[in-house]
């Protein structure tokens, strides 16, 4: 007996924000960002592409709403958190959210001004250095960087990834290039590296690490300085 319209939409969970949001993540995620539409996403809820205007107002805000979804992961610390030790957790989370997500990073900051969350989490973590002693322009800064020092990162990783056919081009041409006669140092750096990716723990990202401790201490020395 074929099931009746009627029953098939009693099955379907109810249409919010929330769920029009999941989808438009799950279909950038496998297909891209340009994959989401209105049209698409309303196919993937098997309703109509009219229904979702009772939610979000269009391909805009759908896309801030996916933002949002993602910032939403990252993990904020508690307000009386040391500044240091919270900038070490919030650049980790942040890195480990975005790895997931490296798709979404040339968008954040061309939104950065608008999300509730966002805004949130920004005015958290400035509330927090601004109450250790930073001045506004040296808070400023740490934001700037260790946003950029983040996004680099996943952007490297994600350059550099196993899958993509790219780097499978770029190890056999350096193959064909690299000599140790004409590039002993560089050699050297790829034994070292090798050695090195054979010995540590999968999840371990010690230049991300080794970067980040540099860019804290620096920032202690203006700190302590001012």
């Amino acid at each position: 007996m074929k099931e009746s319209s009627h029953s098939k939409r009693l099955a379907r969970p109810k249409l919010t924000r929330d769920r029009i949001v999941e989808i438009a993540l799950e279909l950038a995620q496998t297909e891209g960002l340009e994959a989401v539409s209105m049209r698409q996403v309303a196919s993937r809820l098997e309703v109509e592409a009219m229904s979702l205007y009772k939610h979000v107002e269009n391909k805009d805000d759908l896309i801030d709403g996916v933002i949002e979804h993602i910032i939403r992961k990252i993990q904020l610390p508690a307000e009386k958190t040391p500044w240091k030790e919270a900038l070490l957790e919030r650049a980790r989370s942040e890195h480990q959210v975005l790895r997931q997500h490296s798709w979404i990073i040339h968008l954040l900051e061309a939104r950065s001004g608008t999300g509730a969350e966002r805004l949130l989490q920004q005015n958290h973590m400035i509330g927090i250095l601004r109450r250790s002693g930073f001045s506004v322009e040296l808070a400023f800064q740490t934001m700037i960087v260790l946003t950029g020092h983040v996004y680099g990162f996943v952007v490297f990783a994600t350059a550099w990834s196993p899958q993509s056919k790219e780097r499978k081009k770029t190890i056999k041409k350096a193959e064909q290039q690299i000599r140790p006669e004409t590039h002993p140092y560089v050699m050297e750096a790829i034994s070292y590296a090798q050695a090195r990716v054979q010995n540590q723990k999968a999840q371990s990202h010690p230049d991300f690490e080794f970067g980040l401790q540099l860019i804290l201490d620096g920032i202690e020395r203006r700190l302590t300085e001012s």
